[in-house]
């Protein structure tokens, strides 16, 4: 049997960041240049402080073009209570994880460090390449999967 692959294995390294400093202006300009719907927010340590969304940019540019308010930073309008998995996570934790919160990235954080990002398409291609064998025969994991289903205890803390 194959092994089962864990976080590292899928994420997406090299994000796009924004600091807690930055304006939301500076935020929703970077989003826009990079068609993001969000980013992480990280100080220069590169340790996981945030997110900030198109959303969480909206209503602070809109009243700050027509109601004349100053342009907050970052860090006043990003969200921080974060679901976020280790780089060891195998992806039966993490689908597990996709399945019972409506999130649909999770940030891979390690010592407090953002070390990546992975998210639903990226779970699901992973599965699909360990489940159907490749072309040397290797066979097929059809270990618990139902244990998504079945679990009553989250293995997450």
């Amino acid at each position: 049997m194959t092994k089962t692959p864990v976080a590292r294995d899928i994420m997406k390294t090299g994000l796009v960041t924004v600091g807690p400093d930055d304006s939301i202006l500076a935020a929703a300009q970077k989003l826009v240049k990079h068609r993001l719907s969000g980013a992480p927010v990280v100080d220069r340590e590169h340790r996981l402080l945030g997110v900030v969304s198109e959303r969480d940019c909206l209503l602070p540019l809109v009243d700050s073009a027509f109601e004349t308010d100053p342009v907050p930073p970052v860090s006043a309008k990003m969200a921080k209570d974060l679901r976020t998995i280790g780089p060891e996570t195998d992806v039966m934790t993490i689908a597990e994880e996709f399945v019972q919160h409506p999130v649909r990235r999770l940030l891979v954080v390690e010592t407090g460090k953002l070390l990546g990002l992975v998210s639903r398409g990226d779970l699901l291609k992973a599965v699909v390449e360990w489940v159907d064998p490749d072309e040397q025969g290797r066979p097929a994991p059809r270990n618990y999967w139902s244990r998504i289903r079945d679990a009553k205890d989250s293995p997450l803390a």
